[in-house]
């Protein structure tokens, strides 16, 4: 304690004589200002009369921790921030491109069910016919869009073929099968739906049998 008072008279001295602080005999009133500066020198701040930028000993580098912590707090909050919005962002696309594709799939799911209501139209003989049900077809996403901004492009194909049954109706049973396939995301997606044809079937009720 006794080295501290000693470094901060001799500065004090240097920098801000007072007749009262270079006589030999310090009076009250010196030590009683020895003290006050004693104490500012202490807790870090500059005594009343100096600039700011003075060099206080021994206290410089507390100063300067100060400022080096806000600055690291500052780079720590500017990075956790930035993390925080990219992962909003990311977050809000890809819920965006989950809607779209289960939008494509609602979609897909319309085309093949129009599909399979057309063919539960065709009567037997019209089934059986070949090349009389289209084998390839193409539809979009949203058909009443301009060229070029209809969306999702839907190809599919429609097989008709035997029923892979080995009983005696087997003669008398088709098996019907609705492919379709589109790109959505860079990714090809598809779909397909199946169903079974007898010549006694549904259609009856559009054609009677002769």
């Amino acid at each position: 304690m006794e080295v501290m008072r000693r470094r901060s008279w001799r500065w004090t001295c240097e920098h801000t004589p007072t007749p009262a602080f270079t006589s030999k005999t310090p009076t009250a009133t010196s030590a009683a200002a020895g003290w006050r500066f004693q104490c500012d020198t202490d807790c870090g701040r500059a005594p009343a009369g100096l600039s700011g930028s003075a060099n206080i000993p021994g206290k410089s580098g507390v100063i300067g921790s100060r400022s080096a912590f806000a600055l690291i707090e500052a780079v720590m909050g500017s990075g956790l921030l930035g993390v925080l919005s990219i992962t909003l962002y990311l977050a809000i696309a890809q819920g965006f491109a989950v809607l779209q594709v289960t939008r494509e799939n609602l979609r897909a799911t319309q085309i093949l069910q129009e599909k399979m209501e057309t063919i539960r139209l065709y009567s037997w003989d019209q089934l059986n016919q070949p090349g009389f049900v289209p084998a390839a077809f193409t539809n979009y996403f949203d058909p009443s869009g301009s060229p070029g901004h209809q969306g999702a492009v839907y190809r599919g194909t429609t097989i008709v073929t035997n029923a892979p049954v080995s009983d005696t109706y087997a003669a008398d049973l088709k098996l019907v099968s609705v492919q379709m396939t589109w790109t959505s995301s860079n990714s090809t997606r598809r779909r397909s739906m199946q169903t079974f044809v007898s010549r006694y079937g549904l259609q009856n009720y559009v054609y009677p049998l002769k």
